[in-house]
């Protein structure tokens, strides 16, 4: 597992970044939330032009890891931030449908789906 903090940005008590936050808990990996002030301010900091450059739709939970890989949507970020044995996989070079960038775009489709759904 990752030695040094990666960063999740989020709002407090949102449940999406929950998934994120057990994942990591389970595989080691260190999170750094930045959820408050001064750090992160839901509305604003999401909308600045510095967290627009890594996550364009500044949507949160937002994922930055130490390599600087950036990902949004908490399935994509929860998966990123597992061990392949969480994961359901002993593979350790997963296909391209398995790479968390691919899953961030897949997740969010479903995700508007599911929002937009009548009902």
């Amino acid at each position: 597992h990752r030695v040094s903090p990666q960063t999740l940005y989020t709002y407090p008590e949102n449940w999406r970044a929950f998934k994120a936050l057990i994942a990591a808990q389970y595989s080691g990996a260190r999170l750094r939330v930045l959820s408050g002030p001064p750090h992160f301010h839901f509305g604003h900091t999401n909308r600045s032009p510095q967290f627009l450059q890594k996550f364009p739709l500044g949507k949160v939970p937002a994922f930055e890891g130490d390599d600087g890989f950036c990902v949004f949507e908490s399935n994509a970020i929860a998966y990123y931030v597992s061990t392949e044995e969480l994961r359901g996989s002993t593979n350790i070079n997963p296909p391209l449908a398995e790479c968390p960038l691919t899953r961030s775009f897949s997740f969010y489709h479903v995700s508007y789906l599911i929002n937009d759904a009548p009902g």
